[in-house]
C-alpha cells in the first residue's frame, strides 16, 4: 500500500510476527545478493563511486527531460494545426465554393489510387486522428519532462481559466468553456444559415412527391437540422474517452469532460428530433408517411434506418436524464450501450459520405474500448483491505512499476458481486512513495458498495487458512499527465465527505517529496467537512503527516468541521489515534497471482492511433478497388449504397482487429510479475503510525455542530498569500463547489503591470456520471 501503514498487533488479521520477520530478513539479505565491485580501499572510494554513478544518472535524466521539454511545444503546435484544419473544413463545407471544389476533387480522386473514399478519409477523418496522436505524444513528453514549470500566467489566461458563471443549470462554467461553447454555437448557426440560404435559392420538389414550394422549404429546413446533428455527433464521443482522453492535453480529465458529452448529447438529440419531426410532418401532409417511413431503397438515404436511429437515440436520451441516471444507474449504463445500434443505423441512413464526418470519434472510442478490455481481462487478487469506522474500506492492489499522478482515478469491477458493473474511485496512494501498490477507499453509498463492504466485513474474524482470494478487474489508473499542484506556491484543499479521497493522494505525494530539491507548495490549508466524527477515519492514511513531527511544521494546516455532532473536549489527535486501530485483512496467502496489469502509455496510444488510421485508409482503398466500379464518381454512384456502407464497416473491422492483434501480441511478450514478492514487502513495512513522534502542540482545528464558513476561511488565506500562486481544489457537493467558485471569481482582478499579484486557480474535482 502506498499509504503509511497502521498496524494493530491485537486486531490485525494477517501473518504471524515470526513469518513477517523471516520474510523481512530474507528480503533484506537478498537486497545485497549481487553487489557492484567495490573500490580498492576505504569508504571514501565507495562514496566517490556512489556520487559518480548518481551524477551520471541525474545527468542522463536531466538530458532526457530537456529533450522532452524541447519537443513539447512542437507537438502542441501540431495538435493546434490539425484541429485548425479540421475546423476550417467544417466552416468551409457549407459554402458554394467548397461544394464546387469538392465535386472536382472527387472526380480527380476517382481516377487515382485513393479513389473518392480515400479522399473523404484524408480530409474528414485524418485531422482528428492526427491531432489525437500528437496529443498523446505531447502528454508522453509532458510526463517525461518532469513537473510543470512555474510561471505566472497572464491576467487574461487566469481569468479565463477561473469560473465566470457560478450558478447555472449546467454547473460552473469557466471563461474558456464559455468561449468554446460560443464558437461551437456560431459554427452551428453559420452552417445552418449558409446551407438554408443556398437551398432556398434552388428549391425544387423531389420526384414523385409533388411538394409545394412552401413544403420544399420546410423539408430543406428539416434536412439541415440533421446536418447540425452530424456536427454534434462528430465530437460527441471524444469527451468520454478514458485512457485515450485527448482533453487531458488541455488539462481536463475524463471525469470533468463527461459533462461536455452530456451537453453535446442533449443538443444532438434536440436537432435530430427536429430533423425527424419536420421531415415526417411533410410526409404526413402529403399522405405518404407510411410509404416513406418503411422505404429501404438501394441507393440514397434509407428512411427506415433513420427512424430506427432516431428512436434508439431518444431511448438513450430518456434513460440518461438525471432522475433515472441517479436512481437506476445500471439501467442507464446498460441502455447506453445501444449507441452501437445508433451509429450503425446512422451509417445506413446517411450513407458513407456522411459517416466519414464522424468516424474519427468512432475509431478513437473503439481503440479506447479495446485497450480497456485487454487490461481488464486479468483479475488480480486484492493484497489487503482495511475496514474503517465510517462504513468504508481501504483496498490495496498489487501493481508493478505503474507511475500515476495525484488525483488519478481507477475503475473497478468485482466479478463476485457483478460482472457488468464498473465503478470509479479516486486513488489515495502515491506512486512516488510506493509504485508497487495502489490504494483506494470505497464508502457505502449504494447497493454495490454495500455488497462489497459486507463481503469484506464477513472475513474480519477469519484466519489465513479460510480467507479466500478476492479477485478484482481493473481499468486505469487515469489521471493528468503531469503533477499539476507543483506549480503553485500555496494550496487550498476543500473537501466534503468522501470528496477527501483525491486530496489524500496529493498529500501523500507531497509527503513523499519532502526534502526533495523539486519546488513544492510552502503552505497547504485543508478544509474538511463531515457529518460525523467517525468519518474522520478516512484521514487514517495521512495521520503521520497530520500528527507527526515534520521537517516543515507549518506546511499543512487542517480545519475539520463535524456538522451533525455536538461534542467538545475531543481532540483530532485522539480521533485519529482511535481510527488507526482499524483492522486490516490480508489476502493471497495461498494464491500467488499476477499483479494488476498496467494501462498502455501515452506513447503506445499515439502509435496505435497512427497505426489504426493508416490501416483503415489502406483497407478502405483496397476494398474500394475490389468492389466498386472503376472510373469517375458518376460510375461509382451506380453501386448500391449498402455496398459502400459495408466497405466502411469492413475497413473499420480490419483496422481495429489488426490493432487488437498487435496489442495482444505485445502484451504477451511482456513478462508477468508475481504478487508474492509484493505481499512479502507489504508484511515487512515499517510501523509508521505506531513509531511516529507526535508534534508538541496541536496545529489543527476542529469544530463541532457547525458548517464551514468557506468565504471567511478563503478570505483569511487570501490575505496571507501575497504575491503567490494559490491552487484552489474543491471536491464535494454542489453548494460547496459554488461557494469556492464564487470566491475565486471575486478575487481574480488584482493586477500589476499586466500580471496578477496573487492568482487563484480554481480546480473542481467532480464526477458527472
Amino acid at each position: 500500500m502506498a499509504l503509511l501503514k497502521a498496524r494493530s498487533t491485537t486486531q490485525q488479521c494477517g501473518r504471524s510476527p515470526q513469518l513477517s520477520s523471516s520474510l523481512f530478513q530474507a528480503r533484506q539479505s537478498s537486497a545485497y545478493k549481487s553487489p557492484p565491485p567495490s573500490p580498492p580501499s576505504g569508504s571514501g572510494g565507495t562514496n566517490k563511486a556512489q556520487r559518480y554513478l548518481g551524477s551520471r544518472f541525474l545527468g542522463g535524466r536531466r538530458a532526457s527531460m530537456a529533450a522532452a521539454s524541447g519537443l513539447l511545444p512542437a507537438t502542441r503546435l501540431l495538435v493546434l494545426a490539425a484541429l485548425t484544419v479540421w475546423a476550417c473544413v467544417w466552416v468551409l463545407k457549407p459554402t458554394p465554393v467548397w461544394k464546387r471544389s469538392w465535386h472536382a476533387a472527387e472526380d480527380w480522386a476517382a481516377r487515382t489510387v485513393l479513389r473518392d473514399v480515400g479522399l473523404h478519409v484524408l480530409v474528414f477523418c485524418f485531422p482528428v486522428l492526427t491531432a489525437a496522436a500528437m496529443a498523446y505524444l505531447s502528454m508522453h513528453l509532458l510526463s517525461k519532462g518532469g513537473r510543470i514549470r512555474r510561471q505566472r500566467r497572464l491576467v487574461w489566461m487566469s481569468n479565463m481559466a477561473n469560473p465566470i458563471i457560478v450558478r447555472s443549470p449546467i454547473g460552473i462554467l469557466s471563461g474558456f468553456e464559455l468561449l468554446a461553447a460560443a464558437l461551437f454555437l456560431v459554427l452551428l448557426a453559420w452552417t445552418f444559415y449558409t446551407n438554408i440560404s443556398s437551398d432556398f435559392k434552388k428549391a425544387t420538389s423531389p420526384k414523385l412527391m409533388h411538394l409545394s414550394s412552401q413544403q420544399v422549404k420546410v423539408s430543406r429546413v428539416g434536412v439541415r437540422f440533421g446536418s447540425l446533428a452530424e456536427i454534434c455527433l462528430a465530437v460527441l464521443l471524444l469527451p468520454v474517452l478514458r485512457g485515450m482522453a485527448i482533453f487531458k492535453v488541455l488539462g481536463v480529465q475524463f471525469e470533468a469532460a463527461v459533462r461536455y458529452h452530456i451537453w453535446l448529447g442533449n443538443v444532438m438529440v434536440l436537432l435530430a428530433a427536429l430533423h425527424g419531426i419536420i421531415i415526417m410532418s411533410v410526409w404526413t401532409a402529403k399522405h405518404m408517411f407510411l410509404s416513406e417511413v418503411t422505404k429501404w431503397q438501394s441507393t440514397g438515404r434509407v428512411n427506415l434506418a433513420g427512424v430506427i436511429s432516431l428512436a434508439v437515440g431518444l431511448v438513450i436520451w430518456v434513460t440518461s436524464l438525471p432522475p433515472i441516471r441517479r436512481k437506476q444507474f445500471q439501467l442507464f449504463y446498460s441502455i447506453h450501450h445501444l449507441y452501437i445500434a445508433f451509429i450503425v443505423f446512422f451509417l445506413l441512413h446517411g450513407g458513407d459520405r456522411h459517416f466519414y464526418l464522424v468516424i474519427s470519434g468512432v475509431i478513437l472510442l473503439a481503440l479506447d474500448k479495446i485497450l480497456r478490455i485487454i487490461q481488464s481481462r486479468c483479475t488480480p487478487c486484492l493484497v489487503s483491505a482495511k475496514i474503517l469506522q465510517c462504513r468504508a474500506i481501504e483496498l490495496t492492489l498489487s501493481v508493478k512499476g505503474i507511475k500515476y499522478t495525484p488525483t488519478s482515478v481507477i475503475f473497478i469491477n468485482i466479478p463476485s458481486i457483478s460482472k457488468l458493473q464498473w465503478h470509479p474511485f479516486s486513488l489515495t496512494s502515491s506512486s512516488n512513495m510506493n509504485n508497487d501498490e495502489i490504494s483506494f477507499i470505497v464508502k457505502c453509498q449504494g447497493q454495490w458498495t454495500n455488497a462489497l463492504y459486507n463481503e469484506i466485513k464477513s472475513m474480519q474474524n477469519s484466519d489465513d487458512a479460510t480467507i479466500k482470494c478476492f479477485s478484482v478487474a481493473v481499468e486505469g489508473p487515469y489521471g493528468p499527465p503531469s503533477i499539476t499542484y507543483q506549480r503553485f506556491d500555496s494550496l487550498l484543499l476543500v473537501a466534503g465527505g468522501s470528496g477527501i479521497t483525491p486530496f489524500l493522494s496529493i498529500l501523500q505525494d507531497i509527503s513523499s517529496r519532502e526534502g526533495n530539491t523539486v519546488k513544492q507548495p510552502t503552505r497547504i490549508q485543508l478544509v474538511y467537512a463531515v457529518k460525523k466524527s467517525e468519518d474522520l477515519s478516512m484521514l487514517n492514511s495521512i495521520s503521520p503527516l497530520l500528527l507527526g513531527k515534520k521537517k516543515n511544521p507549518g506546511l499543512l494546516r487542517l480545519k475539520v468541521f463535524v456538522t451533525r455532532e455536538e461534542r467538545s473536549g475531543l481532540s483530532l489527535r485522539e480521533i485519529l489515534q482511535e481510527a488507526s486501530q482499524a483492522q486490516t485483512i490480508f489476502f493471497g496467502a495461498k494464491c500467488p497471482l499476477t499483479s494488476a496489469p498496467r494501462p498502455e502509455g501515452f506513447l503506445s496510444m499515439a502509435a496505435i492511433t497512427g497505426l489504426s488510421a493508416i490501416v483503415f485508409l489502406v483497407s478502405l482503398v483496397c476494398l474500394g478497388h475490389g468492389f466498386l466500379s472503376p472510373g469517375k464518381k458518376g460510375t461509382e454512384e451506380k453501386s448500391p449504397s449498402w455496398l459502400r456502407d459495408l466497405l466502411v464497416v469492413g475497413a473499420f473491422v480490419i483496422a481495429t482487429g489488426f490493432t487488437t492483434l498487435v496489442l495482444v501480441v505485445s502484451r504477451r511478450m511482456k513478462p508477468e510479475t508475481n504478487i508474492s514478492s509484493v505481499i512479502q514487502k507489504h508484511d515487512a513495512d515499517v510501523e509508521m503510525h505506531s513509531d511516529g513522534v507526535l508534534a508538541p502542540q496541536e496545529e489543527h482545528e476542529m469544530y463541532f455542530g457547525k458548517r464551514p464558513n468557506l468565504i471567511e476561511i478563503l478570505e483569511a488565506l487570501y490575505e496571507q498569500t501575497e504575491r503567490a500562486d494559490v491552487g484552489v481544489f474543491v471536491c464535494g457537493p454542489d453548494s460547496m463547489q459554488e461557494s469556492v467558485a464564487s470566491f475565486c471569481k471575486k478575487h481574480q482582478k488584482f493586477t500589476e503591470h499586466g500580471r496578477q499579484k496573487r492568482t487563484l486557480a480554481f480546480h473542481s474535482i467532480k464526477f458527472s456520471l
